[in-house]
């Protein structure tokens, strides 16, 4: 595998997947298609594992914190109901038109619901309306609540995006945004920057505080869809598509770039089926995209995000009655069954990696390889991990020690190490 890969794809066949969710670690995907069902996929055991009908008109779901229910709409009303059983726990009928934008609070008790130019917030426990924002005059189009669920960011066909308090409603600050339609609002982790994708083309990302401009990102040609910043907002992803009518086909465009000064790390531009989301994993190590009627989940990061390194290359014993591959490295020699190595690894891909864990394999009876950050003293450690992270280039040192009998070693491939890492941002 190798960054941008393809690691799993769902296609229902017949209708176009709409609006992706990654949960449970990433482990699961909700996503929801042109029927109006939303579908919860578990992408390890690569099974859908729970399918609800909603009747007409679904704009929006949200899965809970928790992993264990989702809230959707269906046109006017909203439904509340449980993941693994599908069963429906309750109905919110109160709205007065079709609910367009829909997010939950981090305790996972109140919905957060916007119908034409009213916000609800609403206790799922009873139904109640805790708080009613209606503070616009026009359509409202995209919702976020701030990582500390404080406060909720709307933007209506105005383009002033405002942010409010979720207990009380009242208006925190107020920023003008750009000509065009918001397509998403997104608030960084930080809690005091947002990010506004606008339907044109434009990226643009404010300092709440000071309702100033920080950045744009114009890379985009047309038919922006959206763009989220990854866990730790040093990095954004966005996403778009558009009908190119010389080529009688869609061209759409996946971009990761850094959120201060634009450079852009991943670049995909390819033909053929709309795009119409993009959602990022809670570590930031894969991607899900929704492409026509198709759920792809992309690896962003793997262990061939990097390369061991040695003076000599691959390390081995050259004698051939002994260890002829034990360690597929490089190239070097040991000639004693006590004898350490020092070994790098180095990032030799265009993002960033963490966590990166190194691990013996294959080891047969009598051998056992140790690891050590250090070269004295020696921690004869049966596993390494660097946190990290490390930028594209950058290296850092190990040592390992190999103990071994003759009857053990012979043989080839007799001793791997591996390598995992994560994408750091």
């Amino acid at each position: 595998m190798a960054l941008g890969d393809i690691i799993l794809e769902y296609t229902t066949g017949t209708s176009r997947i709409e609006n992706l969710e990654l949960f449970d670690n990433g482990k699961k995907l909700a996503m929801s298609d042109y029927n109006d069902d939303v579908i919860i996929w578990d992408l390890e055991k690569d099974e859908i594992i729970t399918r609800v009908s909603n009747t007409y008109d679904l704009y929006d779901f949200k899965v809970s914190n928790d992993g264990s229910m989702v809230v959707s709409n269906n046109g006017g009303d909203i439904k509340v109901w449980d993941i693994e059983t599908g069963n429906i726990i309750t109905t919110f009928t109160s709205h007065s038109y079709e609910v367009k934008q829909l997010t939950i609070s981090n305790d996972d008790t109140r919905v957060i619901s916007a119908c034409y130019d009213e916000v609800y917030i609403w206790e799922i426990a009873t139904n109640n309306i805790l708080t009613t924002f209606t503070d616009y005059e026009v359509e409202i189009y995209a919702l976020d609540i701030s990582p500390d669920g404080t406060k909720i960011a709307s933007v209506g066909y105005n383009n002033k995006i405002k942010i409010w308090d979720i207990n009380t409603g009242n208006i925190a600050h107020t920023i003008d945004g750009p000509q065009g339609d918001i397509e998403s609002l997104h608030f960084h982790p930080d809690g005091d920057k947002i990010i506004a994708c606008i339907e044109n083309h434009e990226i643009k990302i404010y300092e709440i505080s000071t309702a100033k401009l920080l950045n744009e990102f114009t890379q985009h040609d047309n038919g922006l869809k959206g763009c989220k910043y990854f866990p730790d907002g040093k990095r954004v992803i966005s996403c778009g598509s558009y009908y190119d009518y010389s080529n009688s086909n869609y061209v759409r465009k996946i971009i990761i770039w850094d959120a201060e000064d634009g450079t852009v790390y991943y670049y995909e531009d390819s033909y053929n089926y709309e795009l119409y989301d993009v959602e990022i994993g809670p570590n930031g190590s894969k991607i899900a995209l929704a492409i026509g009627d198709d759920a792809k989940i992309i690896e962003l990061i793997d262990l061939n995000g990097l390369k061991l390194l040695n003076e000599y290359g691959q390390i081995y014993n050259n004698d051939p009655n002994y260890l002829q591959v034990p360690i597929i490295l490089g190239r070097t020699l040991i000639t004693e069954t006590t004898e350490i190595c020092e070994v790098q690894f180095k990032n030799n891909q265009q993002v960033a990696v963490k966590n990166i864990n190194l691990t013996a394999d294959n080891e047969k009876t009598g051998t056992d390889l140790t690891f050590s950050k250090t070269l004295s003293p020696f921690d004869d450690l049966q596993s390494l991990t660097f946190v990290g992270p490390y930028d594209p280039g950058e290296k850092d040192t190990f040592y390992i020690k190999l103990k071994t009998d003759l009857e053990a070693a012979i043989g080839e491939n007799s001793l791997l190490i591996n390598v995992d890492a994560e994408f750091a941002y």
